[in-house]
C-alpha cells in the first residue's frame, strides 16, 4: 500500500487571459515548510533535485480541483501540464480543459479566490535532525510524485483521494531516529515549553509579517495605478524613485513582468534563469565530461583525465521597450491600467528575449549569446544540408540521435517558418503526417515526441547569415539566463507627438543576459539552398 503525504504552499498561482492557463510554483526547494504534525513537531524541507528525479520517472501526473481526481484539470499525459524543476523549485505550467469545472476553477483562480497549490508525494529517502527544542528537522532527497491540485482551503482530504486514489493517506510520517538518539537528545520539560512559546510567538509574528506584506503589495499596486494614471498620491509619494516621469518598479510587480516573459517566450522559459539583486554573476558549467574510467594493471597510475569546469558570466544587459497607450485606455475605469500595461511590457520583452535566445551577438554588441551565432568560446556543432527539399525524416532521425541521449527529456525543436511549412508536409508509408497536432501550451505541433516552435529570425538572413533553420537541444541544461531585480519605469506625457495623438509614453527598462552552459546541449541544422 502507497503512503501518500499531501503538502500545501500559499504560492503564486496565476491565471492568464489567454485561454484557459494557469502557471506558478508548486513549491520552492531548500526551503523551510511551516510546522507540521500533531504528535511530533516538524518542518520539512525538499533538496534541490528531488522533484527532477520524481520527474524523470515518467509515470503520469495529474493537475487536480481540490485532490478530487474525478476533476483532472490537466496532465502531462497529454502535455496540457508543464511541470520542471528549476532553480526556484517545482513550476508549473497548465493549460486547463474546456470542461465545466475545469472553467469554473480558471475563473476562481483568475478572480484570486483560489491561490494555495498543493501536491502529493510519496517520501522514497529522507534524514531528521531533532532540534534541542524538541522539534524535528527533515530534509527530502528523494520522493514519487503523484499530482498537484489548485485548493481554496489547505488541508488533509483523506475521504477524498482514499475513494478515488485507492492510497492512504498519512500525516504522521515516521521519524526515522533510533531511541538511543533520542534519549541523549532529551531536553528538561520547563525548557521545552519556553521554547515552544517563543516558537509560536515566532510563527505568529511571521503570519503578521504575511499580512503586512500584502497589505504593502496592494499599496504598490496602487501606486503604479497612480503614477500611469498621471495621478498624485501617498501611494504612489511612498515608492523608491517616484520622481516625476520615473518610478523604480515594485518587486512583486517586476516579479509579475518576468512571469509573463515566460508565458510568452517559451525559450527563455526554458532556460536556467537567475534573479540576482546586484551587479554580474559567474556560474560553474560542465566544458567537458572527459574519458569513462578505464581498467589498468597492479602498481600503474591513472591518468588523470577528469571533466573540466568553465566560468560562465552574466553581466548587465540593459533591455527595455516603450508602449504607446491612448488616454481614453488610461481614463477608462474599467480597465485594470496595471495589469494591461503589465502584460504588454511582458509580451514585448519575451519577444526581444527569445530572438536574442537564438540570434544575439554576444557581448561586443550588448547582446545575449546566440545559440546560431558561432562565437570563439561556444560553437555548436551543425549539421549541413545542400537544399531544404532533400529532407526527409532519415536525415532528421540522424538528426535527433546527434544529440546525446541525456539531454533530450526536455528538448524542443526550434524551426524557422520555412523549415517548419515544409516539414509540416512529411507524410508517413500510410498518409499520416509525421509532425502531429499538439496541445500544448502554445505549441501547435510535435515531432519525435518533442514540442515544435516556430521563429520568425531565423528566416531573417540579416539576423542568421549562417542559415540555420532547424534547432534542437535542452534549453535548462544547455543555456542561462539572469534578470536582474528592479526596473525602471519612465511616463512621457508632455511632448509634441504624444499631446497630437492624445496618448501616453510609458518605457520601461532593466537588465539581463543570457549566454551558453553548455553547447553540447544543442544541435543545429544549416540550409544552404533555400
Amino acid at each position: 500500500m502507497k503512503q501518500v503525504e499531501i503538502r500545501f504552499k500559499d504560492m503564486d498561482l496565476d491565471a492568464n487571459n489567454d485561454g484557459l492557463k494557469v502557471s506558478g510554483y508548486v513549491n520552492k526547494t531548500n526551503q523551510w515548510s511551516q510546522t507540521l504534525g500533531q504528535r511530533k513537531k516538524f518542518v520539512e524541507r525538499i533538496l534541490p533535485g528531488a522533484f527532477r528525479k520524481a520527474l524523470q520517472n515518467n509515470n503520469v501526473i495529474n493537475f487536480l480541483a481540490e485532490h478530487d481526481n474525478t476533476k483532472v484539470l490537466s496532465s502531462t499525459k497529454n502535455g496540457s501540464l508543464i511541470l520542471r524543476e528549476d532553480e526556484q523549485g517545482l513550476y508549473m505550467e497548465a493549460r486547463i480543459a474546456p470542461t465545466s469545472w475545469g472553467k469554473d476553477y480558471h475563473t476562481l483562480i483568475k478572480e484570486g479566490i483560489i491561490q494555495n497549490m498543493s501536491f502529493g508525494m510519496a517520501v522514497l529517502k529522507d534524514s531528521w535532525k531533532k532540534m534541542s527544542d524538541g522539534t524535528y528537522e527533515r530534509s527530502i532527497s528523494d520522493l514519487a510524485l503523484y499530482e498537484v491540485s489548485a485548493v481554496e482551503f489547505p488541508a488533509y482530504v483523506q475521504s477524498t483521494i482514499q475513494a478515488t486514489r485507492s492510497i492512504e493517506i498519512i500525516e504522521e510520517p515516521q521519524i526515522n531516529i533510533s531511541e538511543e538518539t533520542q534519549m541523549s537528545e532529551k531536553v528538561n520539560l520547563d525548557k521545552y515549553r519556553d521554547k515552544l512559546a517563543s516558537f509560536d510567538k515566532v510563527t505568529s509574528n511571521k503570519t503578521e509579517n504575511r499580512k503586512q506584506e500584502s497589505l504593502t503589495q496592494k499599496q504598490e499596486r496602487r501606486a503604479l495605478e497612480q503614477f500611469l494614471r498621471n495621478e498624485q498620491g501617498e501611494e504612489r509619494a511612498m515608492l523608491a524613485g517616484s520622481g516625476a516621469g520615473s518610478m523604480l518598479v515594485p518587486t512583486h510587480i517586476h516579479e509579475e513582468v518576468v512571469l509573463k516573459v515566460r508565458e510568452t517566450a517559451p525559450l527563455f522559459a526554458r532556460t536556467r534563469n537567475f534573479t540576482p539583486v546586484n551587479g554580474s554573476l559567474e556560474i560553474l558549467a560542465d566544458d567537458d565530461m572527459g574519458r569513462a574510467a578505464s581498467f589498468i594493471g597492479e602498481g600503474l597510475n591513472l591518468t588523470p583525465d577528469d571533466f573540466t569546469m568553465k566560468k560562465v558570466r552574466l553581466d548587465q544587459k540593459r533591455v527595455g521597450t516603450a508602449i504607446e497607450i491612448s488616454e481614453q485606455t488610461i481614463n477608462d475605469s474599467g480597465i485594470d491600467i496595471v495589469n494591461y500595461a503589465t502584460n504588454l511590457v511582458g509580451r514585448r520583452y519575451g519577444q526581444t528575449v527569445d530572438e536574442n535566445i537564438l540570434v544575439g551577438t554576444g557581448d561586443a554588441n550588448k547582446q545575449f549569446e546566440g545559440i546560431l551565432i558561432d562565437s570563439p568560446t561556444n560553437t555548436i556543432e551543425t549539421t549541413t544540408v545542400a537544399d531544404l527539399k532533400t529532407i526527409n525524416m532519415d536525415k532528421l532521425l540522424d538528426f535527433y540521435n546527434s544529440l546525446h541521449p541525456d539531454f533530450h527529456g526536455d528538448s524542443i525543436w526550434i524551426m524557422s517558418r520555412k523549415a517548419f511549412n515544409y516539414i509540416v508536409k512529411l507524410k508517413q508509408s500510410n498518409g499520416d503526417l509525421h509532425m502531429l497536432p499538439d496541445i500544448k501550451e502554445n505549441v501547435p505541433y510535435d515531432l519525435l515526441g518533442h514540442p515544435v516552435f516556430i521563429s520568425e529570425a531565423m528566416d531573417d538572413l540579416s539576423l542568421n547569415p549562417s542559415k540555420k533553420l532547424i534547432a534542437f537541444g535542452n534549453f535548462f541544461e544547455g543555456y542561462a539566463t539572469m534578470t536582474k531585480k528592479g526596473a525602471k519605469l519612465r511616463h512621457i506625457t508632455d511632448d509634441t507627438t504624444q499631446a497630437l495623438r492624445g496618448s501616453q509614453l510609458i518605457m520601461l527598462d532593466g537588465y539581463m543576459d543570457g549566454k551558453i552552459l553548455n553547447p553540447q546541449a544543442f544541435k543545429t541544422m544549416a540550409i544552404t539552398n533555400i
